[in-house]
């Protein structure tokens, strides 16, 4: 084993800011403007509903989220601090805008989670163990069926303490999960790389990923992951850092991750704009993710790591007739006083 490969990986984890677990998501919002322009609407209400489940709008069934909105001068409006996984409408009931009753309106069903950018979602199978034997194996996927990003994920998994097997496994049970175990008394950490089709399972960052932009123009705001861990592993946290032009220049955060009973129930967003250091996610050639760095005996799961942004829905307004009339005769009126004076 090389020890200077696991060197780099833990400057990454040993330098990580912490970042609490994000409660606020990026949630739905958008803005209510007059038909075929691009003229806002203030004082407009809008309502949030959440979805029984069956994708079928219906009041009397789907509960309403909190109180009611209205967009602000600039005609916008957002709900925040969703469930990740949940369903939602948003409604624009009856109401008088621009001087007409204007008949109520609903969105189709949304999800904070829709992913902009999938980083993985471990479909396919893989596996690496490391023991007292081998205290450091790594293993790097690269085939066709590949569900992560830049078309290859690398394994890596130490052996830090204790007698026993650390190991990392993407879709060992066949459900789309990457499953991190220590043994019994056994302290380990894993390195998950996206890094592009090296084929090589090395820790350190191969940074081929060609300048990913991980915002996806501007849209993307954070990763989301879904994961647990079980009671040993409480106040662990995940640690990501994404790289550019160098394994020594790279940004970081980390969150803590939620307890379950081991397996991945749970969501955490990781905004970009938690992450300390010089590498944008406009501009990225490697991500690594690194699990396992305080506990002992750990079972831990991570389904999805995704990109993700607010949601978002428009509504248009169309006004009735004699309020373009109105609002004409208006006009008018302003360049005939115009030309008086």
């Amino acid at each position: 084993m090389n020890r200077t490969y696991i060197a780099v990986a833990l400057i990454c984890a040993a330098a990580a800011a912490p970042v609490d677990a994000a409660t606020i998501l990026p949630g739905i919002g958008g803005n209510v403007l007059v038909d075929g322009s691009s003229d806002p609407i203030s004082g407009v209400t809008l309502k949030l509903f959440r979805d029984d489940g069956d994708g079928v709008f219906d009041p009397a069934i789907d509960p309403m989220i909190g109180g009611s909105v209205q967009t602000d001068a600039t005609g916008s409006y957002v709900f925040d601090n969703l469930a990740a996984e949940t369903g939602y409408f948003v409604q624009r009931p009856t109401q008088e805008i621009l001087g007409s009753l204007q008949p109520a309106q609903v969105s189709g069903l949304l999800r904070p989670s829709e992913s902009l950018l999938t980083i993985d979602t471990f479909e396919d199978h893989q596996k690496v163990t490391a023991d007292p034997l081998n205290p450091g194996a790594s293993s790097a996927i690269s085939d066709g069926s590949s569900s992560a990003l830049g078309g290859e994920r690398d394994l890596y998994v130490e052996l830090g303490d204790g007698v026993g097997e650390v190991s990392l496994r993407s879709n060992a049970f066949g459900v789309d999960v990457l499953q991190y175990d220590t043994a019994s008394g056994v302290l380990g950490q894993g390195v998950i790389t996206w890094d592009g089709v090296d084929y090589s399972g090395n820790p350190v960052p191969a940074l081929g990923l060609g300048n990913v932009d991980l915002t996806v123009g501007g849209t993307a705001t954070g990763f989301l992951v879904k994961l647990g861990i079980d009671i040993s592993g409480e106040n662990e946290r995940i640690t990501f850092c994404l790289f550019r032009d160098s394994v020594d220049d790279f940004a970081e955060a980390s969150a803590v991750i939620p307890l379950t009973n081991g397996t991945a129930t749970e969501t955490v967003f990781i905004p970009y704009a938690d992450f300390d250091g010089p590498v944008s996610a406009e501009d990225v050639n490697a991500i690594q993710l690194l699990i396992g760095e305080g506990s002992k005996s750990v079972d831990a799961q991570v389904a999805y790591v995704t990109a993700i942004g607010p949601v978002e829905q428009n509504f248009a307004v169309v006004p009735e007739p004699s309020s373009v009339v109105l609002a004409l005769l208006g006009f008018l009126s302003m360049l005939k006083f115009r030309r008086r004076r």
